[in-house]
């Protein structure tokens, strides 16, 4: 990969279109895919596409604090790429340790707004 490589922002830059892959990934990075997946082992101690779940997962975090309920939860989950909402409840809670119901409730109160129902 080239010296200014970080896998984090190439992660970022390849959330702009959730149906991203470690491909375009490399492609993003300068690299091969087999340069992008040593360098995520070696910097990050995991894989691009684990790497990019969490900034998704990040992402979702963001969305629910500042969108209050303009939009459901399994919207804000979709956008992000999260189609299936059992897995992206069980994959929040361990990034989180947190129902996003309770993410967006805390958003609210913390922005002065009114409770989600």
């Amino acid at each position: 990969p080239r010296a200014s490589f970080d896998p984090a922002a190439v992660a970022r830059t390849v959330l702009r279109d959730v149906s991203s892959s470690a491909e375009t990934g490399a492609a993003a990075a300068g690299c091969s895919l087999s340069s992008l997946h040593a360098a995520f082992r070696r910097f990050r101690d995991t894989t691009p596409l684990t790497a990019l779940h969490d900034v998704r997962l990040e992402r979702v975090r963001e969305a629910l604090v500042t969108t209050g309920g303009d939009e459901t939860i399994r919207a804000v989950a979709r956008r992000f790429g999260f189609t299936n909402p059992s897995r992206f409840i069980a994959a929040y809670g361990r990034r989180f340790g947190e129902h996003p119901r309770e993410t967006r409730r805390r958003g609210a109160l913390q922005a002065g707004g009114r409770l989600p129902a």
